[in-house]
């Protein structure tokens, strides 16, 4: 009876002092609860993302130009990367029409980054498509892709490129009053691009390049019509002979002037822009581009010309496409 009377005393005392403990700490919060305030939200407001530091502290975000050091241990520092989107070019498809042939005629076009944004004027590239190509063949090769890659690298300087639709007629005026390609090209489209977007229209801001056909209709114009062109260049151009050229070539005295070689040949015809020839090893049309070249030289007309590996096909083109905008771009400076 006595031990029973024992134990029962100390779990009294025992549940007495865990009471005590418990009204001692619960106390001081029972106290104040009528006070007890809720902790101010935290707001954050971004304004713009860039390399700032943001430095997070109780119930604000702030924003510092620097990032400090030994900062209190309640601070949390984040620094936000630079998120600038990267500009970019834009190709166009368009028609416009042309007086010269008596219908509309479509072109790609190749609008440098910024072209939107600014009030800027830009050079001109002119690339003309070979036989059985299209307006959009030197698009399909990467030209504009790699033209964009460029400028916003910084290797060459923002500037427009047209590619207008040539079909099969050579980028010429076809002799015996046929169709006027040539005249298509010199006067409707280089003023219909002149007049509707923001070029540098004086000719030393003005090139002209082709592969194949295209390359003799690039240079074919040019000869034909000094001062209108300030870089020309000749990529796998196609010089046929008189034996090998068209019926609208014509003969005699009306293929000479239709063919660059001829042209050269004779010596009143001025050379007045910068020149650029170049062709495959494999080209089965090397041996007259050879010709043409050794007959510049003779001349003393200044050219750079570059004999390569290839053949007369695609991947050639695309090789060579960083060298040629390369080179474009130091003409139309």
């Amino acid at each position: 009876r006595l031990l029973r009377a024992c134990c029962r005393y100390a779990c009294d005392r025992s549940v007495a002092l865990v009471l005590i403990l418990a009204v001692a700490i619960l106390a001081p919060l029972l106290l104040d609860w009528k006070t007890a305030q809720r902790l101010p939200s935290v707001e954050a407001k971004v304004t713009r993302l860039d390399a700032q530091v943001v430095e997070h502290t109780r119930g604000a975000l702030q924003a510092s130009p620097t990032a400090a050091t030994g900062a209190a241990p309640d601070r949390l520092r984040l620094r936000l990367p630079t998120t600038t989107p990267v500009a970019r070019g834009r190709a166009r498809h368009s028609s416009f029409y042309s007086a010269a042939l008596g219908r509309a005629m479509d072109y790609w076009l190749y609008l440098p980054p910024g072209y939107a944004s600014t009030a800027r004027r830009y050079p001109v590239l002119y690339v003309l498509h070979g036989r059985g190509g299209g307006s959009g063949e030197w698009k399909d090769y990467g030209l504009f892709d790699e033209a964009d890659r460029l400028i916003r690298e910084k290797r060459i300087a923002p500037l427009m490129i047209v590619s207008p639709q040539g079909d099969l007629g050579y980028w010429m005026n076809h002799a015996g009053g046929g169709e006027r390609w040539g005249d298509y090209i010199t006067g409707d489209l280089i003023p219909h691009i002149d007049a509707t977007y923001r070029t540098e229209a004086e000719p030393r801001h003005r090139a002209i390049g082709g592969i194949s056909m295209g390359g003799h209709g690039a240079l074919q114009l040019a000869l034909n019509n000094p001062g209108l062109f300030g870089a020309v260049g000749g990529h796998s151009a196609v010089f046929r002979a008189e034996a090998e050229a068209f019926p609208f070539f014509g003969s005699g005295v009306d293929y000479q002037r239709r063919d660059p070689v001829s042209l050269v040949q004779d010596l009143s015809t001025p050379v007045t822009f910068a020149l650029w020839l170049d062709i495959g090893a494999d080209d089965p049309w090397l041996p007259r581009t050879l010709y043409f070249h050794e007959l510049l030289a003779q001349r003393g007309i200044a050219h750079v010309w570059h004999l390569d590996p290839g053949g007369h096909e695609r991947g050639y083109w695309q090789r060579h496409l960083r060298a040629y905008l390369e080179w474009y771009d130091k003409g139309l400076r």
